[in-house]
């Protein structure tokens, strides 16, 4: 399940058909010829980020060639938006590198990855996402309702963010920039 599907869920929206129709976008995204020719091999979303009136999910493409030491990232193709109150698209935009600051080509990696050692440990992953998504939970409810981060749930975004998507925080910073002022990344 991707991770902006897992938090919808787990952030209590009570239509299911919603959910439903947001992996079928996603699903769409991936496997239309038209809009899959114009982006690189493998398609993900990322995490979720609030804006002001959205909830806003990118997608780019990282290698996944087992076993990978280390990663290529290709720039954001697509931005999603989608109502935080239901779960609705809002609208879907195609952007090029220069629109995120990146330079390069759309259909060419911008950064390597590689994860730490440690990280190659049985569920070390796996608890990393956890806690990023538990710290969602808390966060974009608060922003929402205009209220001020709590501390422990902002440090352990933060932490957690920048150890699993580091070398994308400009995208997200790009597409969220309020929100990443307010948490302090």
């Amino acid at each position: 399940m991707s991770a902006m599907l897992l938090w919808l869920r787990q952030s209590g929206f009570s239509e299911e058909r919603r959910l439903i129709e947001i992996g079928q976008l996603i699903d769409t995204l991936r496997t239309i010829p038209k809009i899959r020719a114009k982006v690189a091999h493998e398609l993900n979303d990322s995490y979720p980020v609030p804006t002001t009136n959205a909830l806003v999910v990118f997608f780019s493409a990282r290698s996944r060639l087992p076993p990978a030491k280390v990663f290529k990232l290709w720039p954001p193709n697509w931005i999603v938006w989608f109502s935080p109150k239901d779960g609705s698209l809002l609208r879907l935009e195609e952007h090029l590198p220069e629109y995120y600051g990146l330079s390069g080509r759309r259909d060419g990696p911008f950064a390597e990855w590689a994860p730490p050692e440690e990280w190659k440990t049985a569920g070390v992953v796996d608890s990393k996402v956890a806690d990023l998504i538990a710290s969602m939970n808390t966060l974009y409810f608060e922003w929402f309702e205009g209220k001020r981060p709590g501390v422990e749930g902002a440090k352990m975004f933060r932490v957690r963010f920048l150890e699993l998507e580091q070398p994308l925080i400009g995208c997200y910073r790009h597409v969220a920039p309020d929100f990443f002022k307010w948490v302090g990344l």
